[in-house]
């Protein structure tokens, strides 16, 4: 990018990945907003990407939100993540590079936590799930972005 059209078109093309980013958050937040019906689809939609059990879930004037904590912290991270690209844009192939070490060091906090949960070591608390999921969800944000952008150009 050398010129200040391919920097229009860059930021264009990022804009379209950041609201594409948000909208899992916004559609996972907005069962409080709506009736029972739509509140109903919602939720079905998020079913096959979360367990969604009251108890791990984070709650808007006592309504459940359509995912768990952690999923929650995840979706929290991807427009964050793509904050993080245009941050970062310069240092991409350097990331490139180094992806999967990425996503591993990334989704690492999350497999610690949710195993020493399991084996009675460590208490997971909603707070913990959350970033665990939001700092994956920032290096998948980050790629998702990437892969936007590839997409639109």
């Amino acid at each position: 990018m050398t010129g200040p059209l391919e920097k229009k078109v860059f930021w264009k093309e990022w804009s379209t990945a950041l609201g594409v980013a948000f909208l899992p958050l916004l559609l996972a937040s907005i069962p409080p907003f709506l009736g029972p019906s739509w509140r109903a689809l919602i939720m079905r939609v998020f079913e096959p990407f979360c367990h969604q059990m009251p108890s791990r879930s984070p709650h808007l004037w006592g309504v459940q939100l359509a995912v768990g904590h952690r999923v929650y912290g995840l979706l929290m991270g991807l427009p964050l993540g793509a904050v993080a690209f245009a941050a970062l844009v310069r240092h991409d192939p350097a990331l490139r590079r180094w992806a999967p070490q990425i996503f591993a060091v990334s989704a690492l906090p999350m497999v610690v936590g949710w195993a020493l949960g399991w084996f009675g070591l460590w208490p997971n608390t909603p707070l913990s799930r959350m970033l665990t999921g939001g700092l994956f969800g920032v290096a998948a944000g980050y790629w998702l972005t990437r892969a936007i952008l590839q997409a639109l150009r």
